[in-house]
Order: C-alpha cells, then structure tokens, then sequence
C-alpha cells in the first residue's frame, strides 16, 4: 500500500515559522483568487487538434496551450503529492494531470525525454494502484490518505471518481504508445468502483429522483454531486470505450450523461448568476466561482461535442454570458467573499498546523 512521504530531519530544521507559513499560505490563496478572475481564453472554443472519435486517443479534452500545469511537489519515487502541514500525501489526481501534461509535451515536441516522463509518470501509477473488494466486487482503486477539512469527519482512505477517470485516460493513451497490457487491465479494471455504492465504500450516488452520479467526494452523507468532478470522471470511461470498445464504459458512460441531460438537472446548478460548484444546499455561500464556472463551461462543450445534444451546448452559452456580465461578476465575488470569511478560522488552522 503506498504510504505517506515523511520529512526529513534535516526538512523538519529547516520548515519555516508558523508566521511565514501563515503569509506563504495567504500568498497563494491570493494568487489563485487573482487568477481565477484572469480570462486568458474563451473556454468554448477547444483546440482544433482534440478528437472526440476514433480509436487513436491525442490530446486530452480540456487541453488548451495556455493552460500549463507546473507541479514540483513529488516523493522521492516521482509521485505526485500534496503537503498538509509538514507530511506529504500522494495526490493520485495531480499526478494524473502531470503525466497528461507529459504527454501533451510529447505531441507537440515529439521530445523522447517527455515521452519517457509520460510513461514513467503511468508506471508509477501502475504501481500505487490497490486492488481491494468493496460491496463484493473487486476494485482497482488510487487511494487518498488525508483528511479534506470542509468534509471531515470522513472515512480513510477514500477514493474519488475524477482520480479513476483521470487513471483511465493516462492509462488508455499509455498502452497505445506501448502496447502493453497491464496498462489497459488497469483501465478496464478502474471501471468497477463505479458499480459500487457510496455506502459500501464506492463513488457510486444518486439523487432523489434516482439520477446517476459519480462522486468525487464520496462520503456517506456528504457526497452533495460536485460537478466538474463528476463531468471529468466522464471522459475517463470514454476515453476507455474509444480506445477500446468497451461495452462497460460505454454504459457507464451512458448513465452518468442521462443524468446529465435529464431535465432539470443542470438547473439545479445554476445561481441565474454563476454556476454552482455542488449540490450540497449552502448555495450563497458556496458557489462555484468563476473559474469553476469556466470550468463547467468548457466540460459541457466537450459533451456537446461528443453527444450533440443541444441542451448542453445552451447551457454552457448561458454559464459563459455569465462570466461575462460585470453584475454577475460583482455578485459572484460577494459569495467569494462571504464565503472565503466564512472559512477563515479553518484557513488559520491549516496553516498553523505542527505535526
């Protein structure tokens, strides 16, 4: 099982005071609330160079040139992980998205050193993942080790459905450069978690009505639908179903968009200003912000692309105006606000943290 990367000594010496942490965490949190509310691209409009059909898998869905991801924080066998306090958690999604931007690299450049960071960025996957029955189906699952502090208490580990997506997509694109098995058993293997209940330990949800969801929190009581996590485990069963064939991803795949397309659904997520980040009923105090927005607009032009169904096209028109319209804006930003103020005495707590 993969365990979390304990600092050093010789870290532990060198870790700043609680003072400087505390900036250094206000610094970044500021950086990512200046970008959020950057427009460096109109979201609709994807990258000539994405395909949504055929066998041969090239750039993912969402990439964009623009958009890069710069990740350095890795344990010392190149995993993706994320610091709370002084440990270091393996993050599976984050190390899903590097080895895409690897990949991404390595179509543009055709640089062998990307391709090699690429499949050696799978491997590592490959290797943390766990086989484990959950409601008596085996399971091939990236585990997460840390506590998220707006959802706890919650169990641990615990898995999340965009990781399985993101797995599904590393992997798939994985064997087709290498022809190698293990990599599409592992894709095909990272399906079944999506047939288990959230309850029985699995990221399967559902709503009153019965609609389908794939949680990427999915915790029992407090697996509240979040959207783009649910959207982005999409694309990993169809990334699988392209690749391959595969009659259990593409009825996953199915599933998950009658949900989506279901009437009323996507109302549920929208503000008449900003779209929402999830379902979980704190909507004034828990939007999904404009980039979250952007994010969702981007996410349903994908589907629009891939399905043609027009409801997800207006939809994504609609969330898109609103990241245009300075009222919305304004509107979005007091949410941002009430609820960043909201959270303050948790963010002090974070960044207070000795361990």
């Amino acid at each position: 099982m993969p365990s979390p990367t304990a600092p050093s000594a010789e870290h532990g010496k060198n870790r700043p005071g609680k003072i400087k942490r505390l900036f250094r965490q206000f610094g970044r949190k500021l950086t990512a609330w200046r970008r959020q509310w950057k427009r460096p691209y109109d979201p609709r409009q994807l990258d000539s160079r994405v395909t949504f059909a055929g066998r041969e898998l090239g750039f993912y869905y969402l990439y964009h040139p623009k958009q890069i991801l710069v990740h350095q924080e890795k344990d010392p066998m190149g995993f993706s992980v994320i610091k709370i306090g002084s440990r270091a958690y393996r993050q599976p999604l984050t190390h899903c998205q590097v080895a895409l931007g690897h990949f991404h690299e390595y179509l543009e450049t055709k640089n062998e050193a990307a391709k090699q960071q690429f499949l050696r960025s799978a491997d590592l996957l490959l290797e943390a993942m766990e086989t484990v029955t959950l409601g008596g189906i085996a399971c091939r699952v990236w585990y997460y080790r840390f506590p998220l502090p707006t959802y706890v208490p919650h169990p641990i580990p615990w898995i999340s459905c965009m990781a399985q997506g993101g797995a599904m997509s590393v992997f798939c694109r994985a064997y087709q450069m290498t022809g190698r098995k293990e990599f599409l058993d592992a894709a095909k293997g990272a399906t079944a978690v999506y047939n288990v209940p959230v309850e029985q330990g699995g990221i399967l949800g559902a709503d009153r009505e019965e609609h389908v969801y794939y949680e990427e929190y999915p915790f029992p009581g407090k697996s509240y639908h979040v959207l783009n996590g649910f959207m982005s485990s999409l694309m990993g069963l169809y990334d699988l179903y392209r690749a391959t064939g595969d009659e259990e991803a593409k009825r996953l795949f199915d599933q998950g968009m009658a949900t989506l397309t279901a009437d009323s659904i996507l109302a549920r997520y929208d503000l008449g200003y900003c779209s929402l980040y999830d379902l979980s009923g704190v909507r004034r105090v828990r939007p999904a912000y404009i980039r979250y927005n952007l994010v969702h607009v981007r996410q349903l032009t994908v589907f629009y692309r891939i399905t043609g169904n027009d409801l997800l096209r207006r939809w994504a028109e609609r969330w898109f105006a609103y990241s245009q319209n300075p009222l919305c804006r304004f509107r979005c930003l007091l949410d941002t606000i009430v609820y960043g103020l909201r959270n303050i005495p948790r963010h002090l707590k974070e960044a207070m943290i000795e361990s």
